[in-house]
C-alpha cells in the first residue's frame, strides 16, 4: 500500500494545482503535470500513474468523440501495453532497446492504461458498455477487494486449499472476499462524500452568497 498511499498524496496535492492552471492555460496545465511526471520519472517512477491519471482527469475534453478507426486500434495497443512482462520476450522482444536504454518496467504499463482511459471515455459505444450498473457495482467492490484478498488467500483460502484442495479454496476466497468487502465498499462511499463535501466547501467561489 505504500505506492498508493504516497501516490494519493500526489495526486490529492496535484488536482487543485493543475485546477487552477487550467483556468490560465492549458499549455501551463500540461507543462505543470509534464514537469511532475519527469520528476517521479527519475525519483519514483511506479507513481508516474498518479499525476498522469490526475492530469487527464483535468483536461481530457468530456465531449470529445474518437472515430471508430482511431478507437479500435488504441484498445489493441493498449492491451498490448498492459500485457508487458518487464521483459523483452516474445511479442516485446522490440523493448530490448528501450531496457538498454534504462526505461522503468512500468512506464508501458501505465502509457498502455492511460491510452485505455483514454480511449474509453471518449468513444461512447465502449463508454456506455462500462457505464452500466453492473461495472459501476464492480468498480464500487474492486478497491474493497485489493485490501483483503491477499489476507483472504493466505487465511481461509490457505486452509481450504490444504484440507479440500485448489477448486474449494478459489471459490471459497471469491465468495469470502467479496462478503467481506460489501461493509468496506459502505464506508468508502461514506468518507469519500464527506471528503467531496470538504473539497467542495474549500474549493467554492468566493463571495457568492446561497440565495435565501
Amino acid at each position: 500500500m505504500r505506492p498508493e498511499f504516497l501516490g494519493s498524496l500526489i495526486a490529492f496535492g496535484a488536482a487543485p494545482i493543475l485546477l487552477e492552471a487550467r483556468k490560465s492555460s492549458k499549455s501551463i496545465t500540461i507543462g505543470l503535470a509534464a514537469l511532475i511526471v519527469v520528476l517521479l520519472h527519475f525519483a519514483a517512477p511506479n507513481l508516474e500513474a498518479f499525476p498522469i491519471g490526475t492530469a487527464m482527469a483535468v483536461l481530457l475534453p468530456r465531449n470529445a468523440v474518437l472515430p471508430r478507426t482511431i478507437a479500435y486500434p488504441a484498445i489493441l495497443v493498449s492491451l498490448y501495453l498492459l500485457g508487458y512482462p518487464s521483459q523483452a520476450v516474445g511479442a516485446y522482444t522490440a523493448f530490448g532497446w528501450l531496457i538498454a536504454a534504462g526505461m522503468p518496467a512500468t512506464d508501458p504499463m501505465i502509457l498502455g492504461a492511460a491510452l485505455m482511459i483514454c480511449t474509453v471515455e471518449t468513444f461512447p459505444p465502449i463508454r456506455r458498455l462500462f457505464s452500466g450498473r453492473l461495472p459501476a457495482a464492480l468498480g464500487q467492490l474492486s478497491f474493497p477487494v485489493y485490501l483483503l484478498h491477499v489476507l483472504v488467500i493466505c487465511s481461509t483460502g490457505s486452509a481450504v486449499y490444504l484440507r479440500h484442495g485448489a477448486i474449494p479454496a478459489i471459490v471459497t476466497v471469491f465468495i469470502v472476499t467479496t462478503v467481506a468487502a460489501l461493509p468496506l465498499v459502505w464506508f468508502n462511499n461514506f468518507w469519500v462524500a464527506r471528503v467531496n463535501a470538504g473539497a467542495a466547501f474549500v474549493l467554492r467561489p468566493r463571495g457568492h452568497h446561497t440565495p435565501l
